[in-house]
């Protein structure tokens, strides 16, 4: 795994919506409590990872994997029991196209409202 800029994550994408997705994800992190937003490179995945404090870098709960024209948020095992059953709820009401796969959660982006929503399911405390 390689740590990005943010500058560096944001060339990969080429949709204005996205980038304001993206923006937005990245600003959101800053203030959150308990975790740090990354960019980083895993493979041939780019993406903007929340770390949380203390925990190894593996323990990603969430991932926004970034491509041209949209984010793929990866609500990963640890991921799903920080935001249990309630919040599972909360993102298939919010986005009933999400999917399972391989034990993920996964959720696609394409604007910074829908960022938004995301977000506010993911850490209903933090927005208010």
């Amino acid at each position: 795994m390689i740590f990005l800029s943010n500058q560096e994550l944001k060339l990969k994408v080429s949709d204005e919506g996205t980038q304001k997705a993206l923006e937005y994800i990245i600003d959101f992190s800053k203030d959150l409590s308990g975790f740090k937003g990354r960019a980083l490179k895993h493979g041939y995945m780019h993406a903007f990872g929340f770390l949380v404090d203390g925990q190894p870098i593996e323990e990603r709960p969430f991932d926004f994997a970034v491509n041209k024209n949209s984010i793929k948020c990866y609500i990963r095992k640890s991921g799903l029991r920080r935001i249990g059953i309630a919040g599972r709820n909360r993102v298939k009401a919010e986005f009933p196209e999400a999917d399972m796969l391989n034990d993920e959660f996964r959720v696609d982006l394409t604007s910074a409202d829908e960022a938004d929503r995301l977000l506010k399911c993911l850490f209903p405390r933090e927005s208010g």
